[in-house]
C-alpha cells in the first residue's frame, strides 16, 4: 500500500472524523454494485490492507486513485467518486490486460527457448500429447511448477521441468531455474502453459495471485481454435479477473 502524503492523509482523516462532512467517504451508501466493488478491490489489492474494514479499503483505494490520477477526487461526493472509480477501474483493466498479454508472450517465448536449448544438446521433449504446466510465481519471484509427466516427458529420462526454483537451480537444464533467471522481474503471477505435439501452444497469465483463480480460463482447445468459450467474448477479462494470453485471445486488446 502506498505511503500517504501529508495533504491526502489530512483530507482522509477529516473524512473519517466528521461523519457529516462532504467527500467520498460513505462507501456503504455509495457503492451501487457490490459485485463491481469486489472486482475493483481485486484489481487494486496491492493498494490496501486486506485486514482493514470496508471503509478503510474504500479510503485506501481513494488515496491511491488521488495520487495516481487526480487529487480533485478528494473533493467529490461519494456518488461522484463511485462513478469516477468505476470508469478508472475499467481504464486500468484495459492497461492490465495489455500488460498481461505481454507477460504471457514472454513466458511462452522463454518456454520455447528453453526447449530449444535442450534440443541443441540432443535432449528432446518426447511427450507429444496435450498437457498443461501450472505455474505459480510467488511474491518473492520463486517459480513452482505442477503438471506434465516429469522424466517421461524427455528423451533422456530426466525431469527437466523441476518442482520449484528454490530447490531446482540448474538454469541450463531445469525449467523452473531457467525461467526464474530469464524472467526475474515476474512475481505474484499465476500462469498455465499449454503444450501440444511437443511444443508450447499457448499461455495464460493472471496478475496479483500465485494460485489459480476460481474463474473460467482459456483452454488449450481455445488456443487451437477448436472451441470458443465465453472468455473469448470478454476481451481479456474473466469475471473481473485480468487474464493475459499468448497468442492473444478474447477480442481486441
Amino acid at each position: 500500500m502506498k505511503k500517504k502524503t501529508t495533504a491526502i492523509a489530512a483530507v482522509l482523516a477529516s473524512a473519517l472524523m466528521f461523519t457529516g462532512c462532504s467527500g467520498p467517504k460513505g462507501y456503504v451508501s455509495e457503492i451501487e454494485d457490490t459485485d463491481e466493488w469486489e472486482k475493483i478491490k481485486l484489481l487494486f489489492a496491492d493498494e490496501y490492507d486486506e485486514d482493514g474494514s470496508e471503509e478503510e479499503i474504500w479510503l485506501d483505494i481513494l488515496e491511491y486513485v488521488a495520487e495516481e490520477e487526480d487529487e480533485e477526487v478528494l473533493k467529490m461526493s461519494g456518488e461522484e467518486y463511485w462513478d469516477f472509480l468505476v470508469d478508472y477501474y475499467e481504464d486500468c483493466l484495459e492497461d492490465y490486460v495489455s500488460d498481461m498479454d505481454v507477460t504471457a508472450a514472454r513466458i511462452r517465448n522463454n518456454t520455447t527457448s528453453f526447449l530449444t536449448k535442450l534440443n541443441s544438446r540432443s535432449i528432446t521433449m518426447i511427450n507429444a500429447s496435450d498437457f498443461t504446466l501450472c505455474v505459480s510465481i510467488d511474491k518473492t519471484g520463486k517459480w513452482t511448477v505442477n503438471g506434465g509427466a516429469g522424466a517421461a516427458d524427455f528423451q533422456d529420462g530426466v525431469d527437466h521441468w523441476g518442482t520449484d526454483s528454490a530447490t531446482n537451480t540448474d538454469k541450463e537444464s531445469e525449467y523452473v531455474a531457467y525461467m526464474k533467471d530469464t524472467l526475474s522481474d515476474l512475481e505474484n503471477t499465476y500462469a498455465e502453459v499449454h503444450f501440444s505435439k511437443g511444443k508450447c501452444y499457448g499461455v495464460i497469465a493472471v496478475p496479483f495471485t500465485d494460485s489459480r483463480p476460481d474463474v473460467e480460463l482459456p483452454t488449450l482447445e481455445e488456443f487451437k481454435g477448436t472451441t470458443t468459450a465465453a472468455f473469448a467474448e470478454e476481451e481479456g477479462i474473466s469475471d473481473g479477473v485480468v487474464v493475459g494470453t499468448a497468442p492473444v485471445l478474447g477480442g481486441v486488446h
